[in-house]
């Protein structure tokens, strides 16, 4: 499941209520930083499943991002960081299975 800018609370959601096996965060900070009980309620819930975490350090969300991928227990998690902004965005444009994302982010 991929959940991408503010579409990273939408994939948590449902990734809370329905099995997956892995989840991708693209410019989405899933926890809040000061928010001890959502950072616990990500680790209870969210904490041993696969995922790839991508932010930029010049996004908003990047320190979130970073704060999520610590609290990530699985081993095949990765955390991916660009220097500028949206500089994941090629990644996304070329593969077709991200396809869908092409529209929302231009």
């Amino acid at each position: 499941m991929v959940g991408a800018s503010c579409g990273g609370r939408q994939a948590q959601i449902l990734a809370r209520n329905n099995p997956v096996k892995a989840l991708a965060f693209f410019s989405s900070a899933v926890v809040s930083q000061d928010d001890e009980k959502d950072k616990a309620d990500y680790q209870a819930t969210l904490g041993e499943i696969a995922t790839l975490f991508i932010s930029s350090q010049q996004d908003g969300t990047f320190a979130g991002t970073q704060e999520c991928f610590s609290l990530n227990e699985h081993a095949a998690s990765t955390f991916i960081s660009y220097r500028r902004k949206r500089a994941w965005l090629p990644f996304i444009e070329t593969r077709q299975e991200f396809s869908i994302f092409k529209a929302s982010y231009r």
